[in-house]
């Protein structure tokens, strides 16, 4: 039944960009998939290219580039059909919008996955296709811009791009995506060498966040927003009875969900505070065994204990563990010991974890105290400064460990801090 079908697919569609709100990728594009699954079979294809969009967007959030590329290809090539299916009924659509966004998603995908001579080829077609065009799309152009100057290490370009994008945003009056923009140009400017630039812009960029009241709601109402212009597309097109029963149910899907996650969101965050106090606690008892252990006498401890000791010693002093491409071997070499020996070492004296999950023990641990005592620094960087190379790897190596996301453990550590102040 077609009514169904296209019913189901909106529904689809709605699901995905709730879940993309949430951060839970893996079933926005699961939801998404289903969507063009659905909406493939339509002869109306705005719906699945504006879905088409939103799934390449949570692929390049998710950092899945290769499956991002496969995606945005199959997007070019609905416009490319729809176009030539048009232009041989005698008519001419109007497609530089449509276009323009999926050249940007397919100059991100080509740049992320070692292609950026195809990726600046398709930014100058995006280029093109987005002059004249409104301010969404000129902020779209700009952010994608900034970031491939910035993978190509051209720093520059990068900033001027940044500082382009802020004034017009500013100019807007679009405060929350202008702090998105300065966050990224205080990035570019640590990884220029521009130390002190960086940090003043991530203090201005802390400060403002402070001072917008329940930001993440707010981005939430923005995705419902979205939705919502999408259903107007939609009714525009003097849709059935059947199809307007179906919106008024999905809508009220919506406002259900939302109330949910309010409700989900409120519990979370009571968790998370036992969580936090809980682990704080076995923190602080397993530091007072590290210091039992350090100050043993020499001859009361086993080989093991003793190169146990010398590795905490080691992090301690050097904080080794921040490079990235520390492993076995580099840390055995570091002790004057081999990787075998240095293993049974930290499997006795640490619970029985592998040296890779006892270096990254140590990063998570490292972590949590520079979200506590560094709140200027964004929660990425925090990752980078506790030898975490890879973002997604560190958001499920902190949740793994902490039991909440780096940015649910930062908040909580902020009340607790407010708590003692007061």
């Amino acid at each position: 039944d077609r009514n169904n079908n296209y019913g189901l697919g909106v529904s689809s569609h709605s699901l995905g960009i709730i879940y993309q709100t949430l951060q839970r990728y893996d079933l926005a594009i699961k939801s998404f998939d289903e969507a063009v699954e659905r909406l493939t079979k339509e002869e109306d294809i705005s719906l699945l290219l504006s879905t088409y969009n939103v799934l390449c967007e949570t692929l390049d959030a998710d950092q899945k580039y290769t499956q991002m590329l496969a995606v945005a290809e199959k997007w070019k090539t609905t416009i490319d059909d729809y176009k030539r299916g048009a232009e041989e009924r005698g008519l001419t659509p109007m497609l530089n919008g449509r276009y323009m966004y999926c050249y940007l998603a397919l100059t991100v995908a080509h740049f992320q996955t070692g292609n950026t001579a195809q990726a600046e080829q398709y930014m100058d077609i995006a280029k093109e296709l987005a002059k004249r065009r409104g301010m969404v799309s000129q902020f779209k152009l700009l952010h994608i811009q900034t970031r491939l100057y910035e993978h190509l290490g051209d720093y520059d370009k990068a900033i001027a791009c940044a500082d382009t994008n802020y004034q017009r945003v500013i100019d807007f009056g679009d405060s929350v995506s202008a702090l998105t923009v300065l966050e990224n140009k205080a990035r570019i400017l640590r990884k220029a060498g521009k130390g002190m630039d960086a940090a003043l812009t991530y203090e201005y960029v802390m400060a403002a966040k402070d001072s917008l009241r329940n930001l993440d709601m707010a981005a939430q109402l923005d995705e419902l927003r979205t939705m919502y212009e999408v259903d107007q597309l939609i009714l525009e097109k003097k849709i059935s009875k059947s199809q307007l029963t179906i919106l008024f149910i999905i809508s009220l899907s919506l406002v259900l969900l939302l109330v949910g996650y309010i409700f989900y969101t409120t519990r979370l965050n009571r968790k998370n505070k036992v969580l936090y106090e809980k682990i704080r606690r076995v923190q602080q008892a397993e530091n007072q065994v590290e210091k039992t252990l350090e100050h043993a006498p020499e001859g009361s401890l086993s080989k093991e204990q003793a190169l146990f000791r010398e590795l905490n010693k080691l992090f301690a002093e050097k904080k080794s563990f921040t490079n990235h491409k520390l492993g076995r071997k580099e840390l055995s070499e570091m002790l004057g010991t081999n990787a075998t020996y240095l293993g049974i070492a930290i499997k006795k004296c640490a619970k029985g974890m592998t040296i890779t999950e006892y270096i990254n023990r140590i990063r998570l641990v490292h972590a949590g105290n520079l979200l506590i005592d560094t709140p200027q620094l964004p929660v990425d960087a925090v990752g980078e400064e506790s030898g975490f190379n890879s973002r997604s790897t560190y958001f499920r190596l902190f949740r793994d460990y902490y039991g909440m996301s780096p940015s649910e453990f930062r908040n909580i550590s902020k009340q607790k801090s407010k708590k003692v102040i007061s």
